[in-house]
């Protein structure tokens, strides 16, 4: 499940000096998600706990941040998934 520590550990981020921007991007990420038709949440209103969406997650905070250098990469994973899941009726709100 997404989360400051999941992204910061995938980032090998060891300080808190972005956590408050990952939070965000997290935030905008999820409502990026839901604008574009997928759910990320299940039938109770809990979050749903997918590999696919915290993947999703992973590589915007990944863009947001310009890991390594490669925001433009991790947007083209992120754009390339997320359209993935729009079509997958697993994931249609």
């Amino acid at each position: 499940m997404y989360s400051v520590e999941r992204i910061k550990d995938s980032m090998r981020i060891n300080n808190t000096k972005n956590d408050e921007q990952i939070d965000s991007d997290i935030h905008a990420c999820l409502s990026a998600l839901v604008m574009a038709g997928i759910a990320v949440k299940d039938a109770q209103g809990n979050a749903k706990d997918d590999p696919l969406i915290d993947k999703a997650v992973e590589w915007y905070c990944k863009a947001s941040l310009d890991y390594q250098g490669e925001a433009n990469r991790y947007t083209k994973a992120y754009e390339g998934l997320r359209n993935s899941m729009q079509g997958c009726g697993d994931y249609r709100l």
